[in-house]
């Protein structure tokens, strides 16, 4: 009997949770898992590229649903957020008048500074280009002396920014200076978003496709790939840090060296439990609109389509196991231009016109606060003996057919975690395929575990 894609899914995730989750809180806290998995860049030997990646992890705000894709950036809901408190108090009508037309120019200065196709964005192709001819060339001398308008639309922004938070400081008394600070600490000109210079809210970061070889570019949910090969180019970021994780991956590094695998196994056999999604922190409304793909498929070359694998999982013949070298849940923090204190205080206390920011659904509802690594997976399928000479067969038959397991894909159709297929080995007295251990640089993102705010 094959049971749902959906309970072979929950096994696997059951596993998971209990291998990983440690004190894991469903009141207070969710798993959204990765329906794929996403190659993280986390530990390159160039720290900008690491930092990188991180900012790309930790400032992804997941959507309400147990499958891991994104609804939203940390910083720019925080922002709006910021935006959005009410202070109260009685406003001198004129005064008010003079907020609205303040806060109409702001935006504005915004808006022209910092949009898609605002002057920042602007200023980066222009330089970028400009590197063809001068490759040590760094943005702020750039933009100094070949790019002036930058400086005045980024004087121009400040000068609006200062005069706003000037007014609210009047209208509000000294209240208002904590969130006035707290703006700043986030601000495109000299906080968290300015990407032309260090401070104390941003880190270096290097974007770019480069990638070890033999792996694809990193690439997070909400997010095209890039060709290989394109330069990097430096910037900065908003800070977020990954704790500990360079003595983790250190240490991963010497069992892969020394060829140790005792991370695991995720397990799932015909007769393991499936969890509820109340186990994950999740309610019935949200795990039943989930869209994981079938658990078992297989891709034909050069095809975008998978057609499921008819496989019989609660055969006593049925067994998956998926071991690591390196699998632990890594805590990821927003640097300090994120105030968790002012969130709390000011959470109901948010004007009329405010979007839902917090609970169920709501824009900043899910914090991450843990990311979900594993690295240099072996995975060990276990079939009947029909099913097996099935999956043998199709995935022999054509060189660049592709199977997927669960979130794993091995082979070269049109996505593949690894295109390498000499690490796969089968045992026909068994009815067991071995994939791995499949060697690699590159970590992988198996979920993320989120504060419900």
């Amino acid at each position: 009997m094959t049971i749902s894609t959906m309970d072979v899914w929950k096994k696997y995730y059951a596993s998971l949770t209990t291998l990983v989750a440690g004190e894991f809180d469903g009141n207070k806290q969710a798993i959204s898992f990765a329906g794929n998995t996403l190659m993280i860049d986390i530990g390159n030997a160039d720290p900008a590229v690491s930092n990188q990646n991180v900012f790309s992890a930790g400032n992804v705000l997941p959507a309400w649903d147990p499958c891991y894709s994104p609804q939203g950036g940390l910083l720019s809901t925080y922002r709006v957020f910021l935006d959005n408190i009410n202070l109260g108090g009685d406003i001198n009508p004129n005064l008010q008048s003079q907020i609205n037309i303040a806060q109409q120019d702001y935006n504005a200065a915004q808006t022209n500074f910092s949009s898609a196709t605002g002057v920042q964005a602007q200023a980066i192709a222009a330089w970028t280009q400009y590197k063809a001819i001068n490759p040590t060339i760094d943005f702020p001398t750039y933009v100094q002396n070949q790019f002036p308008l930058y400086l005045t639309a980024k004087q121009d922004l400040q000068g609006k920014e200062s005069k706003l938070q000037g007014l609210l400081i009047q209208a509000y008394g000294a209240g208002y200076s904590v969130i006035a600070d707290a703006r700043n600490y986030c601000s495109s000109t000299a906080g968290a978003a300015a990407i032309d210079m260090q401070n104390p809210f941003n880190m270096a970061v290097k974007t770019g496709s480069s990638a070890p070889a033999g792996s694809g570019a990193p690439v997070l949910p909400g997010q095209a790939s890039m060709p290989v090969g394109s330069s990097l180019i430096s910037s900065f970021a908003p800070a977020f840090s990954l704790d500990g994780f360079t003595t983790i991956f250190q240490e991963w590094q010497a069992k892969s060296v020394a060829g140790h695998q005792d991370a695991g196994p995720i397990k799932v056999t015909g007769d393991s439990g499936a969890g509820d999604w109340s186990n994950y922190g999740w309610a019935a409304s949200a795990g039943a609109g989930a869209s994981f793909a079938d658990f078992f498929s297989f891709s034909a070359a050069g095809s975008a389509q998978s057609d499921t694998q008819t496989i019989n999982t609660q055969s006593s013949d049925f067994s998956l196991a998926v071991k690591f070298t390196g699998l632990q849940a890594v805590p990821i923090n927003p640097g300090k231009w994120y105030d968790g204190g002012i969130v709390e205080t000011f959470k109901d206390k948010l004007l009329p016109t405010a979007p839902a920011f917090f609970g169920e659904g709501g824009s900043m509802g899910l914090l991450p606060t843990s990311l979900i690594i594993g690295f240099e997976p072996t995975i060990t399928l276990t079939l009947s003996n029909a099913d097996y000479d099935s999956v043998k067969s199709q995935y022999q038959a054509q060189a660049t057919a592709s199977l997927n397991i669960g979130p794993f894909s091995i082979g070269s159709a049109s996505y593949s975690t690894y295109s390498d297929k000499t690490a796969i080995s089968y045992d026909d007295s068994s009815s067991t395929i071995t994939i791995g251990p499949i060697k690699s640089s590159l970590p992988l993102l198996l979920g993320v575990i989120s504060t419900k705010l």
